[in-house]
């Protein structure tokens, strides 16, 4: 599922790359947006695919992503609960074997000797990159290397098409609010679970919306119905 800050940055990133002036509406659901431009109106769906087969629950790369992501801001809060200096921490390894607390003072203890310069630490095999920060917690970022690194593959049809099919089911309900509704397919190439390029090739079969768009965050856009 996508969130929707997301869902806002994959639209606007798709109307700037395709030279469009969408202006968005939060919508209920379904559908997520209310799209107009000049006279017309239209409903967008935004819908997220992935590098990995999506079972029941999903993506199991993205739940991974998720998963280390929620741990990595978690160790943010704390560090500052416990008055660290701002700093920026990129972690490479797991983070499974190694509590919070002890984390959190590892980190504390190093930026304190050296605070204005970057270092890096390992800690029971955990590799930790950490970078002072001069504009204040607000600015600062922890996140997981792993999960933001790796080999970019070309999109299939068949991928794009399984994330069409599933949208299908929901198309009359679609209907219902807009006569004209767009798809909008999103890889996410800032992870690893959305690596995933546009061939300017592709196409998938059209079950009645009256677009259907591949993104490739954050480069690359193209109709594929």
């Amino acid at each position: 599922m996508v969130n929707k800050v997301n869902e806002r940055l994959y639209a606007e990133s798709a109307a700037r790359l395709l030279g469009f002036e969408w202006e968005l509406i939060d919508i209920e659901e379904p559908l997520d947006f209310e799209v107009k431009v000049g006279n017309e109106t239209f409903g967008l769906e935004v819908r997220q695919i992935f590098t990995d087969p999506e079972g029941r629950a999903g993506s199991k790369s993205k739940q991974n992503e998720s998963k280390n992501q929620k741990r990595a801001s978690a160790l943010a809060r704390m560090y500052k609960a416990k008055g660290g200096t701002p700093v920026n921490v990129k972690f490479l390894g797991s983070l499974e074997a190694i509590s919070d607390e002890e984390l959190v003072a590892e980190i504390i203890a190093n930026c304190s000797s050296l605070p204005s310069l970057d270092k890096r630490l390992e800690f029971n095999g955990l590799i930790m990159f950490l970078s002072p920060q001069t504009l204040g917690h607000d600015n600062v970022v922890w996140s997981c290397i792993e999960d933001r690194v790796g080999w970019v593959r070309a999109v299939t049809s068949s991928t794009l098409q399984d994330a069409v099919n599933k949208k299908q089911e929901k198309l009359p309900l679609y209907l219902r609010k807009y006569s004209n509704i767009v798809l909008l397919l999103v890889a996410d190439r800032t992870l690893n679970s959305g690596r995933l390029s546009a061939s300017q090739a592709i196409t998938v079969v059209n079950p009645g919306f009256s677009a259907i768009y591949f993104l490739s965050y954050p480069e690359e856009v193209i109709r594929v119905a």
